[in-house]
Formats: C-alpha cells, sequence, structure tokens
C-alpha cells in the first residue's frame, strides 16, 4: 500500500496511522508521500497526539517516508528533524506557476497538475 497525502491530508494521515500502529504489521505502508505538509507548520506539531511519549515518532507501519514541497508553497516545507523521514525533496520547481515569482497559492496547488511527472 502505498499513501498520498497532500496539505492538512497529511496531519490526517499521520495522525490515522499512528493510531493503527498496534493494528497492523510493521511497514504495511511501502511508501509514505507528503506533499505540501501541514506537518511543518510548529503550531500543528505541537498538537500532535503522543501517546507514546515520544511526541513525533514515525509510524511503525511507514516502511519509506518522502516529503516533497514547491518552490514558494508556504504550507509545506522540511520535516526531517522533527520526523524520522527518509527522503526529501524540498525547492521542486512548481508545475504550472511563474518560475521566478510563483504564488503560494499556485505552488500549493501544483503538485497534482495533470502533466507534473517529476
Amino acid at each position: 500500500m502505498e499513501i498520498i497525502s497532500h496539505s492538512w491530508g497529511t496531519v490526517v494521515a499521520y495522525e490515522a496511522l499512528r493510531r493503527m500502529d498496534p493494528l497492523s504489521p510493521p511497514g504495511w505502508v511501502q511508501n509514505l508521500f507528503t506533499v505540501g505538509s501541514a506537518l511543518s507548520i510548529a503550531p500543528v506539531r505541537a498538537l500532535l497526539e503522543s501517546p507514546s511519549g515520544d511526541p513525533r515518532p514515525r509510524p511503525s507501519l511507514v516502511k519509506r517516508w518522502i516529503n516533497m514541497n514547491a518552490h514558494g508553497d508556504v504550507v509545506g516545507g522540511p520535516l526531517q528533524g522533527y520526523f524520522r523521514v527518509d527522503d526529501e525533496f524540498l525547492e521542486l520547481a512548481p508545475y504550472g506557476c511563474n518560475a521566478w515569482l510563483p504564488s503560494p497559492v499556485c505552488a500549493h496547488g501544483s503538485y497534482f497538475q495533470t502533466g507534473n511527472t517529476r
């Protein structure tokens, strides 16, 4: 299974996966892709549940976690250092946006534009 989550959906996916930890085998989710993740926002991270005492452990169901962020996306950002993310691809070209000065709205919505194969 693979999960692709965006924006606030990354928070929902993270919390759901954490709650499922005791119910499913480790590594059940091959890849968790977070794009434009609200998990990068400090006040959001501060509100996450902490059932194990570790405020932001990696869900045990996730085998590999990949975080992506488009240049100009003010919602997303780096997660390494806060979560056990395997790979991060930051400052990606926002597809379909002005290359010099992408608007935050365009950048945040650029991940799922038709033609964006990157």
